[in-house]
């Protein structure tokens, strides 16, 4: 990248002019609507439920669902197929460097380029397809993740129930352009580079991840088998079968009355705030209500949500803030069994293949204290051997985390990037 030979201009931005320029270029940029930036802009062919199948025949289809923040999600859940004759739909076909935008739901995030993988796919309802050949389309693409696509976005999003973003939105959308070819090609060029490397971290990140989920396999036996394939020196002996509730109390959160939700008092963890194997209060509400003490959280607590799309997901509280369990989210407190140690058990593939033996496909997901505590596992008969695993867990875990910060901290460095290279105009 070229950051060392960009000049500042101590300009304010009264006209389209960034603050931050490759060198020998200059003058006002253009603003035009999306819609006279893109070739074309289509949303998908609608269909009827019935009319897609997920057993591989038919013709591979792209659709809102699978569409995440800066990519297209592929597996069972995702790939989907429209199993009768498509003559007639070649206009609905997507194409590497076309750019796809989920039109419900997590309006203005989640959006992604079309790769080699998807090429040919069909595209049906509430999927806008973008197709751009007179800009380079990682300057366009650039700014339709952007924050200022996100914060446009909500403010044009409709629908009580399901948020959602027209096609006649998505074209009013303002793009800011450079006048010369040039210019717009060094600020793709710039911006693609600083999005490989943020790949290329991720995939680190994704790679120890894959290391972590192996050596758990190895470290724990498998189904049928009493001692692991692989073990620390000095210990032997089977290792014994338990069930949570043999090894851990568990707590049932309060009822909580929404209206007594505010802006002040204690903490009141969701189901929507165990997040990525931590609790997050930033996106906790409060309530000032005298809760019963069996309630209240403290460090080191493992929280799981007990109903909606992500029952069964598991965090860890960090914090010494006062915090109190909303309903539908336990509370695991290990009594005969190394904390972490259990903690890496509940988020682990053993702990998925029993939720996923025990929830109904189909059903709003829900899992009971009862089905909680009855978790099996095996279990080390040493405390000192479980130690030594958990300690080599966290280890691996503190890595993942400082790896993962890189490319939270390139992220940002991108963001500010793009607020200096792409003019902020003043309202």
């Amino acid at each position: 990248m070229e950051m060392a030979k960009m000049e500042n201009n101590e300009i304010k931005n009264s006209k389209l002019i960034p603050r931050l320029r490759f060198p020998g270029f200059e003058g006002e940029w253009d603003e035009r609507p999306l819609g006279k930036v893109c070739d074309t802009i289509l949303v998908g062919f609608p269909f009827k439920g019935q009319d897609i199948t997920d057993d591989g025949t038919g013709h591979p289809i792209l659709r809102a669902y699978s569409i995440g923040e800066g990519v297209i999600r592929h597996g069972k859940d995702y790939d989907k197929y429209y199993p009768y004759d498509t003559k007639g739909l070649e206009k609905y076909k997507v194409k590497v460097g076309d750019i796809v935008i989920s039109m419900d739901g997590s309006v203005g995030r989640n959006i992604a380029l079309v790769s080699k993988k998807e090429n040919d796919y069909l595209l049906i309802q509430r999927v806008a397809r973008l197709r751009i050949t007179n800009y380079p389309i990682h300057m366009i693409y650039q700014q339709i993740i952007s924050q200022r696509f996100k914060d446009y976005a909500t403010g044009e999003k409709v629908g009580a129930v399901i948020a959602h973003i027209s096609q006649k939105q998505i074209e009013s959308f303002p793009i800011y352009s450079p006048r010369t070819l040039p210019e717009q090609q060094k600020i793709a060029s710039c911006l693609s580079e600083l999005d490989n490397l943020i790949a290329a971290q991720g995939q680190k990140v994704d790679a120890l991840k894959e290391k972590k989920k192996g050596l758990m396999q190895q470290l724990f036996p498998q189904p049928g088998e009493t001692t692991p394939r692989l073990r620390f020196p000095g210990f032997e002996g089977e290792w014994e079968e338990k069930k949570l509730g043999e090894v851990a109390n568990f707590q049932n959160g309060y009822a909580y009355n929404s209206s007594s939700f505010a802006n002040n008092g204690d903490y009141v963890i969701r189901i929507s705030d165990i997040k990525s194997g931590t609790i997050s209060l930033k996106t906790a509400v409060h309530s000032s209500v005298n809760v019963p003490g069996a309630f209240k959280v403290v460090r080191g607590d493992i929280l799981i949500a007990m109903s909606g799309a992500t029952t069964g997901k598991i965090g860890e509280y960090q914090s010494d803030e006062i915090a109190y369990i909303n309903q539908r989210v336990g509370n695991i407190k290990p009594f005969d069994i190394n904390k972490k140690l259990l903690l890496f058990l509940l988020q682990s593939d053993f702990f998925t293949c029993y939720l996923n033996g025990i929830l109904t496909v189909g059903a709003q997901p829900n899992i009971s204290s009862q089905q909680i505590c009855a978790f099996g596992f095996m279990l080390p008969p040493t405390e000192a051997e479980q130690q030594k695993i958990a300690s080599c867990l966290s280890s691996l875990d503190d890595l993942i985390a400082a790896e993962s910060a890189k490319v939270e901290a390139l992220k940002d460095h991108k963001k500010g990037l793009m607020q200096q290279l792409f003019p902020q105009p003043t309202k």
